[in-house]
């Protein structure tokens, strides 16, 4: 490989903390040049959500990006932690720098209810949006919300943030959006829509 392929550069700096002790818990530094590469995909690909590219997010084109929003929900139940809304923020982040302006959305939280979902457009916004909720959870009030309030203005796709421990709508019941669970652990298979473990299931 081309010594200029593996400066360090600006953007990814390799010397810090952090990545040195990521490269030491993962063993990377005994593998072969191919299996290092090998390993390092495999990580960034499957282990970052929204790593490389949207394969993690359901099937949409690009266009959608810029004519719909994507509509955020975050579990607030009662089961539901502070690091695991920490989680849920970070992971928006990630969304708006990776399409770097040309998404907008929407976040909502929702136990036994639901908050009305509040738009943004970049991270400053949406820091500005704070959490609601404490009780038991209901996931069918989620999309009993989106039918009744924005049946005629439908996102491009849902995205919900959960611990996947709650009441499930009938898949009949559910609009016709695609539909991505960002759950934290291994243990819960929803029933319909497309199913994303986050980093803290992983680790």
């Amino acid at each position: 490989m081309e010594k200029k392929y593996l400066e360090m550069t600006k953007m990814l700096n390799f010397d810090v903390e952090s990545i040195q002790s990521l490269i030491k818990n993962r063993k990377w530094i005994e593998l072969d040049e191919y299996n290092k590469i090998a390993a390092i995909y495999d990580f960034v690909r499957n282990e970052i959500l929204f790593g490389y590219n949207s394969s993690d997010l359901p099937d949409f084109n690009e266009r959608d990006f810029v004519a719909k929003e994507i509509l955020f929900w975050a579990d607030t139940s009662g089961s539901v932690n502070q690091d695991a809304l920490e989680a849920v923020y970070a992971e928006i982040r990630g969304v708006i720098e990776q399409f770097n302006g040309k998404i907008k959305g929407k976040l909502g939280f929702f136990d036994t209810d639901v908050t009305t979902p509040i738009s943004f457009e970049n991270i400053n916004e949406l820091e500005k949006i704070i959490p609601y909720g404490g009780g038991g959870t209901d996931f069918t009030v989620v999309f009993h919300y989106i039918k009744s309030n924005m049946k005629h203005d439908l996102s491009a796709v849902i995205i919900i943030f959960t611990d996947g421990y709650g009441l499930f709508p009938e898949e009949a019941d559910i609009p016709d959006i695609p539909v991505l669970w960002l759950i934290d652990n291994e243990d819960v298979n929803p029933p319909f829509g497309k199913v994303a473990r986050l980093r803290k299931a992983q680790q």
